[in-house]
């Protein structure tokens, strides 16, 4: 009896773009999902990568493959549509498509290969599988060609195990500060250390350099600081930018760089204070060009957007931007030599508030700045100056409304309203405010005590909580403005709350 030699076929899932049909080795198939509610756009990525999600703690990034196959298919809402998570060579990739359709088992001579010519882009299809006598066509994906793409982003390093399990003590025991800003619909974030002043857009100066993103010059009290547009600098251009985002309310985070060099952001806004921990931070797919150093992470928030971490390092790193702003440096060298004797003196940094009155905090006293919480339950019988209390991270925080405490206005629980967090030992406080204006640094020089007298003339509510005044120059458009700073620690003292 002949023994025929068992032919050994290969497995392949299929599944529908429109009316095309591709395939895959389902060994690189983890797993397929929803498309996820949160996806976070990657600044300066190619038109065909929508952007990337957190997949139980990894972070993923989907290719519309519509787009990268040139493929003529009618658009439909991304939120009806499936992602195919592929694996290979431990590279995760989500691949969007519409719908599944089956598994298959191939022979070797139902399948074609294709050759390309040097000159063709993106060549990810690696052959024809013929089925029902070459009736049926499908394309079939090359998992080495998918990955080997230019600037699609690859992540490698292991994560953070699910619930934060195996997670060390010592790794949670610092808490790290940044501040969050946006840039049309992406929200980006910067260290805290990192930043030396967030000033409102002054009347910009002509540099003499013309690159496209350049925005001009800003005179901070004598420094003369490049500032770049950081939305035409990642290439915004496509993305869902509000283009009547006023003037007054887009900022300047000035960064400190290496050697005392400084640059300015232009941003659309600045939003919060965020408070993370380092293993919050998850790995970042780094694309494959300029800004494959601009990021060192991204944090996940439940229910939120999601926030890019800046590597403030890259701005030492990109030649354009040392251009920029070593050019600029020495070319206003003899201006910034003139203010050295007043910079010679301590600078504090501090974030102002209103709450109908403008007030400030040194920086360095503020846990987080968090937008007003729709979940806080209030307890019965609270004074009126308490709003509730709202639960952060497993901390209690009582939210005390500085309005009803200054006798004001009662209760507004606006969306648009901040909370500052305040915490002493282990008590956190809340305070509610109307909005987050500035931040800004002076020199010791330019505070001054309370007089006693004016002190004692006030309302104890207000009065016990003043802290010192600040006298503030911009060198141009702010001259000898006061602003009052407000005792922290004072609202931990149940003598502030008495009647």
């Amino acid at each position: 009896m002949e023994n025929k030699k068992t032919e050994l076929k290969k497995t392949f899932g299929s599944f529908f773009i429109g009316d095309y049909e591709v395939a895959l080795p389902i060994e690189i198939v983890q797993e397929v999902v929803n498309y996820p509610a949160m996806v976070t756009p990657v600044p300066l990525s190619p038109d065909y990568l929508i952007g990337i999600f957190n997949l139980r703690g990894m972070i993923v990034p989907i290719i519309n493959l519509s787009k990268l196959m040139g493929l003529e298919v009618e658009s439909n809402d991304l939120q009806f549509k499936k992602i195919a998570i592929t694996q290979y060579h431990d590279i995760r990739i989500g691949l969007v498509f519409d719908s599944t359709s089956e598994i298959l088992k191939i022979s070797d001579d139902e399948l074609e290969q294709v050759a390309y010519n040097e000159t063709t882009e993106r060549p990810i299809i690696k052959g024809i599988l013929k089925l029902n006598s070459g009736e049926r066509l499908l394309q079939m994906i090359d998992p080495e060609d998918l990955i080997k793409l230019d600037d699609i982003p690859h992540i490698v390093t292991k994560v953070r195990a699910s619930g934060g399990l195996k997670l060390e003590k010592e790794a949670r025991a610092k808490k790290l500060q940044g501040i969050s800003f946006s840039i049309g619909n992406v929200t980006m974030a910067t260290p805290m250390p990192e930043i030396y002043e967030i000033i409102k857009v002054p009347k910009l100066q002509k540099g003499f350099v013309n690159y496209p993103y350049f925005a001009g010059m800003v005179n901070l009290r004598g420094m003369m600081i490049p500032v770049i547009d950081f939305g035409k600098f990642l290439e915004f251009s496509r993305t869902d930018i509000n283009e009547d985002v006023s003037i007054d309310d887009k900022r300047i985070i000035i960064l400190n760089l290496a050697n005392n060099h400084k640059v300015g952001l232009l941003t659309d806004a600045v939003e919060n204070i965020i408070g993370y921990h380092a293993d919050d931070v998850l790995p970042m797919p780094n694309l494959s060009h300029r800004d494959s150093s601009l990021y060192t992470g991204i944090i996940t928030q439940k229910d939120e957007k999601n926030i890019l971490m800046i590597n403030c390092e890259f701005f030492v790193s990109d030649k354009e931007i040392v251009d920029i702003v070593k050019g600029h440096a020495k070319l206003y060298q003899d201006d910034h030599n003139k203010d050295k004797a007043r910079k010679s003196s301590t600078k504090e940094t501090y974030i102002s508030f209103k709450i109908n009155t403008e007030y400030c905090f040194p920086i360095l006293d503020i846990r987080e700045v968090i937008e007003l919480p729709k979940d806080f339950t209030r307890p019965i019988g609270s004074p009126e100056h308490i709003i509730g209390v709202h639960h952060i991270r497993g901390n209690a925080v009582t939210l005390v409304d500085l309005k009803v405490l200054h006798g004001q206005e009662g209760h507004e629980t606006k969306d648009s309203k901040k909370v500052i967090i305040l915490k002493k030992d282990e008590q956190y406080l809340g305070l509610v405010v109307d909005s987050v204006e500035d931040i800004f640094s002076v020199y010791t020089q330019d505070k001054f005590p309370c007089p006693d007298l004016m002190r004692n003339g006030m309302d104890h509510h207000v009065g016990g909580v003043i802290k010192e005044f600040l006298l503030i120059n911009d060198g141009k458009e702010v001259k000898n403005k006061k602003l009052v700073v407000l005792d922290s620690l004072k609202f931990f003292d149940s003598s502030t709350y008495a009647a």
